[in-house]
């Protein structure tokens, strides 16, 4: 399995994101209601990729963090790039690379 993951600030809510991620395509989103966790967006682009951005608390935004998970034959520079791309469209601030094991669900 293959992992990594962003913070960033974005002036969006999830609920904007997730249209806006959506329309920008490839992929489509959705966002999760959990009551034991906070809100996130996820997206499973293909059969062993997902990919979530969810809230820091306090929830509403503007700081998020993302998860990508990669499990199967799927390389990391076949899924970043268009993630990436994505996430600049929205846009996002302060884009920066963290460790993976700060996924707040696991």
């Amino acid at each position: 399995m293959t992992q990594w993951a962003y913070a960033f600030t974005c002036q969006k809510s999830l609920y904007e994101m997730a249209p806006a991620l959506t329309g920008a395509g490839p992929w489509e989103w959705g966002v999760r209601d959990c009551a034991f966790h906070p809100d996130y967006l996820q997206c499973r682009p293909a059969p062993g990729i997902r990919i979530c951005i969810y809230e820091v608390k306090p929830p509403g935004g503007p700081a998020y963090r993302s998860y990508v998970e990669l499990r199967g034959e799927t390389e990391r520079a076949a899924v970043d790039p268009v993630f990436l791309k994505l996430l600049g469209l929205l846009p996002v601030a302060g884009l920066e690379e963290i460790p993976p094991h700060e996924w707040p669900f696991d």
